[in-house]
């Protein structure tokens, strides 16, 4: 779906929050996201800290493809790669360990269902993916999550 004039305002400007906020994410780091990827070793889910009530933003490293999903508040609470990933529940950091092809990854603790997809420039979105955890009291806890999708360009050697 394209950013028209057409639309109403209040949905232009979401999609291009929505839009700012995944390019945010996926542009800065942390310094020690930072140290991390100038070294080439591969980040840990203990690199993905928390900063007020959301996650801190991510970096992917060159050739890597990843999630990142904000919640209906527009906080971004859902991080994932093929090797690593983390959610923020009611204040907690949850590690994943992702597994399957990407996108379409299956984690141990929850399930997240993507949904339709619409192509964007750089990548996909997920406007109606939902995250599933099945807590301790056997109740299901369901939220609905905007992801976006990208991927880096692949290091070119010279």
């Amino acid at each position: 779906m394209a950013i028209t004039m057409d639309m109403p305002t209040p949905k232009r400007w979401l999609y291009l929050i929505l839009i700012s906020c995944g390019l945010a994410a996926c542009a800065t780091a942390t310094t020690g996201t930072q140290e991390i990827a100038q070294s080439g070793q591969s980040p840990t889910n203990a690199e993905i800290p928390i900063e007020g009530n959301q996650l801190a933003p991510q970096t992917l490293r060159a050739g890597e493809c990843g999630l990142f999903g904000w919640d209906p508040e527009a906080r971004f609470v859902f991080f994932a790669t093929p090797r690593r990933g983390a959610y923020l529940a009611e204040g907690q950091r949850r590690s994943l360990q992702p597994s399957g092809e990407f996108p379409n990854l299956r984690f141990d603790t929850i399930d997240v269902a993507l949904g339709r997809v619409e192509d964007l420039d750089d990548g996909k979105r997920y406007p109606e993916a939902r995250l599933q955890e099945v807590l301790p009291d056997g109740f299901t806890r369901v939220l609905p999550l905007r992801v976006v999708e990208t991927c880096t360009m692949p290091a070119q050697s010279l």
